[in-house]
């Protein structure tokens, strides 16, 4: 109840003493309840009189009424629809107007313009660390904004623990610079959304996101359109775990563009340290298909990645990274980035996702981790690819296998070689094609290598096709696979010439066995056995009618070793 207190006055602003006060509902007209103190004990002590000096007062519930002034003899008035209410309760905003500055401003309630922002605080969260579980304070303020059409629900800077998952809804975007959302429950997902509908326009701010040991999705993303992800501190510690996982529906509701796809979303500024499994898995489904695509992801850093920094798992495709995107790879065995996870021999729908500028960190003296693994994909593409320093031997730089059609280019591998492994390596289209090994170098070595670090025997071989008639190979040089001692070919086809050329004059070939020359050519002529090149010698003299030796010369003139100039 709320107090009401006024002077009885007649129509010339007399005051009036001994009056009769009524108090009547408004609107309505009946006697109001009201009492001569702030308790009910007293009880309805409507028409009373007012005081010598015209003064009265009385104790009401909040609302509207009309008060009325009696006595014999004088004129008196009617206060008609007065407010009681008291400003400081629930519903005392609603009283207090407001007008922003500026032409063409209108005027709204207190109430109205406070409500345009919502705070976790109006529905009771607290900030002390870890002391209470906010996860339904959280969960029924998202709703609450959602329900309201959407908006902006803003952490102030706390500490919120929560043992149940948030649930991120539509058309709301929660703010939290300086608050973070710290995990106190088991291996769950931390944050989520609906595994029964789209997640459409809606986002995160500006977090710190404690997982610990035991979330085994940090952010489980479902079906999201139009959803933005900034600046956000990811820490875990856990070897296994998902960060983020971008991921689709296969029922529920679609969104509005009438998928269930996760399309057109905004990842910026993401850091994620202390240990996880992967870091990133973009994850579509083959139903219809339903698929992750038109994603941006810019200024990416994951520490201490266990399993992969980034999963290409399958149905994703027309992702793009822009900026630098980095990630740290610290396990035996562990991959930078790698396409198509789901499926890898077979075309699960994993294209054109391309990066700007990719980092993978590989420090420490491990086994088996590789920068970048390509399974069966195609159209993928790295503008500029840093691999920093690796202790391990036999590691890849690249290991693409049914790759196809991907660029990567300006690559660095700090001190180590770089290593692309791929089971059919195309390159080319419809205009000239090369590959150039050891391009700016200076005193460094190059080459070409295929069936490096081989753990069996098998063939190697290079195979140049210049016509479309033998189709697998025109020339090959080929490696047998027999074993330490086996044989190696060199095999032409067609009915043209296989020509050994050596194009500068001056320069020759020589055939070795070991250490031994056995034939040297050069512009001077040729040599046998280890002896100088000479020219093609004339024979003189007479034969002594040897008739063998006249046809041993005839025979030598005739495969062009000698000039016979003998006499009979």
């Amino acid at each position: 109840m709320n107090k009401y207190e006024n002077v009885a006055q007649d129509s010339e602003g007399n005051v009036i003493e001994n009056a009769t006060v009524t108090v009547k509902e408004y609107p309505g007209g009946a006697n109001a309840t009201i009492y001569s103190a702030n308790s009910t004990a007293g009880g309805n002590v409507n028409g009373f009189l007012t005081g010598e000096d015209g003064s009265f007062e009385f104790f009401a519930a909040n609302g509207r009424y009309n008060v009325e002034i009696s006595k014999p003899g004088r004129t008196t008035k009617i206060n008609y629809n007065i407010l009681i209410q008291d400003l400081s309760s629930s519903d005392g905003s609603s009283l207090v107007g407001f007008l922003q500055a500026g032409t063409g401003a209108v005027s709204r309630t207190v109430q109205a313009k406070e409500r345009d922002i919502v705070s976790v605080l109006d529905f009771g969260a607290n900030t002390t660390p870890g002391t209470t579980d906010m996860a339904s304070v959280i969960n029924a303020a998202i709703t609450a904004v959602s329900t309201a059409g959407g908006g902006v629900l803003i952490f102030p800077p706390g500490n919120y623990l929560h043992n149940t998952a948030i649930t991120l809804k539509n058309n709301v975007t929660i703010f939290g610079y300086s608050a973070t959302l710290t995990w106190g429950g088991g291996a769950a997902s931390q944050i989520a959304t609906s595994s029964s509908a789209t997640l459409d326009n809606a986002g995160m701010l500006g977090f710190k996101i404690v997982a610990g040991a035991s979330a085994t999705t940090v952010l489980e993303l479902r079906s999201l359109y139009k959803c933005v992800f900034r600046d956000l501190e990811i820490t875990s510690d856990n070897t296994s775990n998902l960060v983020i996982d971008l991921t689709v529906n296969t029922s529920g509701g679609t969104n509005p563009v009438s998928t269930r796809n996760s399309v057109l979303n905004t990842f910026e500024n993401i850091y994620s340290h202390g240990d996880c499994g992967t870091f990133l898995r973009l994850k579509g489904d083959s139903a219809t298909p339903t698929v992750v695509t038109l994603n941006t992801f810019i200024g990416i850093n994951a520490e201490n990645c266990n399993v992969r920094g980034i999963e290409f798992h399958s149905w994703c495709d027309n992702n793009a990274f822009s900026g630098v995107c980095r990630v740290r790879t610290v396990a035996n065995n562990a991959v930078g980035v790698e396409w198509n996870t789901g499926t890898p021999a077979s075309n699960v729908g994993v294209y054109a996702n391309n990066f700007q500028l990719l980092a993978v960190d590989t420090f420490g003296t491990l086994t088996g981790r590789v920068g970048i693994t390509m399974n069966y994909t195609y159209a993928n593409r790295v503008d500029y690819f840093y691999q920093d320093p690796q202790a391990e031997g036999g590691a890849y730089s690249i290991n693409a296998t049914d790759a196809k059609s991907y660029y990567i280019g300006h690559q660095v591998s700090g001190t180590t070689d770089v290593v692309v492994r791929q089971k059919n390596f195309y390159i080319g289209g419809a205009d000239n094609s090369s590959i150039s090994v050891g391009g700016a170098v200076s005193t460094e070595s190059t080459g070409i290598w295929a069936g490096l670090n081989r753990t069996g025997s098998g063939f190697s071989s290079l195979n140049l096709v210049g016509d479309t008639t033998y189709t697998t190979y025109g020339f090959r040089i080929l490696r047998g696979n027999g074993g330490a001692n086996t044989t190696t070919n060199l095999l032409h086809r067609g009915t043209g010439a296989l020509q050994i050329k050596s194009e500068d004059a001056g320069g020759g070939i020589s055939f070795l066995t070991s250490a031994a020359t056995r034939i040297t050519m050069n512009d001077t002529g040729i040599g046998f056995f280890g002896a100088s090149a000479a020219a093609k010698p004339t024979i003189t003299g007479s034969r002594g009618g040897n008739a063998a030796l006249a046809d041993l010369l005839t025979e030598l003139a005739t495969l062009g070793i000698i000039t016979d100039s003998s006499t009979a």
